[in-house]
């Protein structure tokens, strides 16, 4: 299966959290003086990474038929091998999640599976979302699609920079990969 996702109901006592399923650690640290809950890659083997923030992503997989869908703000982590997520405040189905609650989804799936990215442009020629296709059996159709529409920032070192979803479709290159490596 190219996409894995889980639930999480997060204790504030029992961060860090760490799925050894989807290969994340969810952890509380500081970015621009506050304390916010990031997520990254477990494992030794991918110790560079990217982490941007989305105001608004959208992941649906077509399961027998139905639905499954998590939507919502949070964060997105690119490394050379792997694209993670998580959503802190919104909607897994018809269940709320929320950073405050403890209520929080995650999913990660390999660069390799993805079968197709398309950035739509604005009238400038600027993408103005990124949509990620993927086949839950490797084969058409597809299945599984990761729709984000926008970027907010990137965080880097406990603090926060200006992003795009433009820097986001250039940060899933090829070549942005293999400086991940």
């Amino acid at each position: 299966m190219a996409l894995r996702t889980n639930t999480y109901t997060l204790d504030a006592g029992a961060v860090p959290h760490i799925d050894s399923e989807l290969g994340i650690r969810l952890a509380r640290g500081p970015v621009n003086d506050r304390t916010l809950l990031l997520l990254h890659p477990h494992g030794n083997n991918e110790p560079k990474y990217r982490r941007f923030v989305v105001g608004v992503l959208a992941l649906t997989r077509e399961n027998a038929g139905s639905l499954d869908t998590i939507k919502g703000q949070g964060q997105i982590v690119l490394t050379g091998h792997r694209i993670l997520g998580l959503v802190t405040d919104g909607m897994h189905n018809a269940e709320a999640l929320s950073e405050a609650t403890g209520r929080v989804a995650g999913f990660s799936f390999s660069r390799k599976d993805i079968a197709s990215a398309d950035f739509p442009t604005n009238w400038r020629g600027s993408p103005k979302r990124a949509i990620i296709g993927m086949s839950s059996t490797n084969s058409r159709p597809l299945d599984i699609a990761l729709d984000i529409q926008v970027v907010v920032v990137t965080i880097a070192n406990g603090k926060t920079m200006p992003s795009t979803v433009k820097a986001f479709a250039e940060a899933l290159d090829d070549k942005a990969a293999a400086a991940l490596l």
